[in-house]
Parts: structure tokens; sequence; C-alpha cells
């Protein structure tokens, strides 16, 4: 801001866990199998092995998306919602700020306890 007060950013990632990657989902980069958007890809036909390196690649990709969002010194919050809180989601959180949600009303208390740590919420879209 203009008179050099303190902005504190947030990002709330609300995920069921799944990476649900198949050899014929159309991703980021069209049908990874027959587009041949990612090397390797247009060759294989092991559908095991497609999936196998998607599910691979899609959560490096991941791990560096939530580096680099708390590296900008924003504060990542994980909400894993009727799952359980895996490593991977608990490492991609900013320190304190992962929570698990089984039902709606989980999910609010666990929103509620982000605006009561944040504080003068204002959002944006």
């Amino acid at each position: 801001p203009s008179n050099n007060s303190y902005v504190g950013r947030h990002i709330v990632f609300m995920t069921d866990g799944e990476l649900g990657p198949g050899s014929n989902y159309y991703q980021a980069y069209g049908v990874e199998q027959h587009d041949g958007g990612i090397p390797g890809m247009q060759t294989s036909n092991n559908t095991g092995a497609i999936v196998a390196e998607q599910r691979t690649r899609l959560t490096r990709r991941y791990k560096e998306l939530c580096k680099a969002i708390k590296a900008k010194g924003i504060r990542l919050w994980v909400v894993a919602f009727n799952t359980t809180l895996t490593t991977d989601m608990t490492e991609c959180a900013s320190p304190n700020s992962s929570y698990t949600a089984n039902n709606s009303g989980a999910l609010n208390d666990a929103f509620g306890k982000i605006a009561e740590e944040i504080a003068d919420l204002r959002l944006v879209d």
C-alpha cells in the first residue's frame, strides 16, 4: 500500500487430495499420450507407465508451486476436504496452516479458524 503498511497475502488451497492422472485424460498440455507435448509420452503404449510418469510429474509440479508461493512471502493454507492430510499437503502449507474437514460443519470451522488468524480479511478475485 501507499502508506507503507504491511499487507499479508494469503492463499487458501482446498483439495480432495486426489491427483487423478490418466493416459487418456485431457491435461494442461492436451492428451499427453497422443499430442506429444511431453517428451516420451507420445511413444509409450504402456498405460501404467504413462499414469505413473504423470503422477510423478504432477506431484513435482505441485510441490514446486507451493515452494514458489511461500518464497514470495504468501501464507499458504491447505484444507483437506473429506480426506486425510498427507505429508505432501502439510509440506505444501505454511507452518501451522493446514486443516482437515470431513463434513460441511468441519469445513466451516476450518475456514473460521483461518479467518481468525488472518484478521482484517479482505477477499479479492
